[in-house]
C-alpha cells in the first residue's frame, strides 16, 4: 500500500503537468526582434482568455489547455496579425513577422515606444509625454497602446490577468464597463504623464480583485482640474427613449459623480 501511495504521489505531478500545453514563438519585423508586442489568446467567442508580451529577443511563451484558439499579435506602429491555431501538443509558431504601417509618423512612434517603457520591480511604467502615438487622443486609447494591455469591447484587460481596475493618481475610479470607458474618453492623453501597469497589486489593493490595476498619473498642472462628460442618446422602437448621461470628475478630491436621466415617450402611429 505504501509503495502504491508513493507511486501516486510521484506520477500525479507529472500527469498535471502533461495537461498544460506550451505555445511559443517569436515576433519580429523584417530586420530585428520586437519587444513589448502584445500576444492575445482568444477563445471561440473572440473573448480574451490569456496573453503576454514579448521579451527583449521577441520571444513569448504561454501555457494553455488543449483546444482551438485565435492568437492576436499587436504593436503600435505595426499592422495587427491574427492566426487560428489548434493545440494538441506543444507548438512553436516560429517567427511571426509584423509589417510596419507606412506613414512616417508611425515610424517615429515605433522608435520612441521602447524609450518610453520602464520595467520596475512591481509594475511597468509607460511614459506618454513624448509619445506622438497619443497626440490628440484620449485616456482610453492611451491605455490601449500600453504594453500588455488590451481594450476589448467595454473591458480593459491586462494580458494574463483578466479584467482590470483603473486608478487616477493612486485612487480607484468607482466606474466600470461603458461608464468607465466614457469617462476615460473625456480625459485628454495630453494631460497624462504616464500609465502604470500593475500586474500584481500590493496587498492594500487585494480587495479590488486579481485582474491587476492600471494607474493613470496625471501631469502636475491638471491634477487640480475638473472634467465633465455628457452623452445623449435616442432610441426609437415601440417607444421613443431619450437618455442623458453625465459624468463629472474633480481629481483633487477624487470626486466622481454619475447622473443619468431617462425619459420615455409614447410614439403615436
Amino acid at each position: 500500500m505504501k509503495k502504491l501511495q508513493f507511486l501516486i504521489f510521484l506520477v500525479l505531478p507529472l500527469f498535471c503537468l502533461a495537461q498544460s500545453i506550451k505555445l511559443k514563438g517569436k515576433i519580429a519585423n523584417e530586420k530585428t526582434p520586437l519587444e513589448w508586442a502584445d500576444i492575445s489568446i482568444l477563445n471561440s467567442e473572440d473573448k480574451i482568455i490569456d496573453g503576454t508580451s514579448t521579451k527583449a529577443d521577441g520571444s513569448f511563451e504561454i501555457n494553455l489547455k488543449k483546444g482551438t484558439y485565435k492568437i492576436g499579435v499587436s504593436l503600435v506602429g505595426y499592422k495587427e496579425v491574427e492566426k487560428n491555431i489548434v493545440l494538441e501538443n506543444d507548438l512553436d509558431l516560429g517567427i511571426i513577422t509584423l509589417i510596419e504601417n507606412t506613414t512616417k509618423l508611425v515610424e517615429v512612434v515605433v522608435q520612441s515606444k521602447k524609450k518610453t517603457i520602464e520595467q520596475k520591480t512591481d509594475r511597468l511604467v509607460y511614459n506618454l509625454e513624448n509619445n506622438v502615438a497619443n497626440v490628440g487622443g484620449d485616456a482610453l486609447s492611451a491605455i490601449n497602446t500600453a504594453p500588455g494591455v488590451v481594450v476589448q469591447n467595454n473591458t480593459i484587460n491586462i494580458l494574463g490577468k483578466g479584467t482590470s481596475r483603473v486608478m487616477i493618481d493612486g485612487r480607484i475610479i468607482e466606474l466600470t464597463g461603458e461608464e468607465l470607458n466614457n469617462f476615460l474618453k473625456s480625459i485628454s492623453a495630453a494631460d497624462i504623464k504616464n500609465i502604470e501597469v500593475i500586474s500584481n497589486p500590493p496587498a492594500k489593493y487585494e480587495a479590488e480583485g486579481t485582474g491587476g490595476l492600471i494607474n493613470i498619473i496625471m501631469k502636475k498642472g491638471t491634477r487640480d482640474s475638473w472634467k465633465n462628460s455628457t452623452t445623449v442618446s435616442y432610441d426609437q422602437n415601440k417607444y421613443g427613449i431619450f437618455t442623458l448621461r453625465d459624468n463629472f470628475f474633480y481629481s483633487k478630491t477624487n470626486f466622481v459623480c454619475r447622473q443619468a436621466l431617462m425619459e420615455k415617450r409614447d410614439i403615436k402611429m
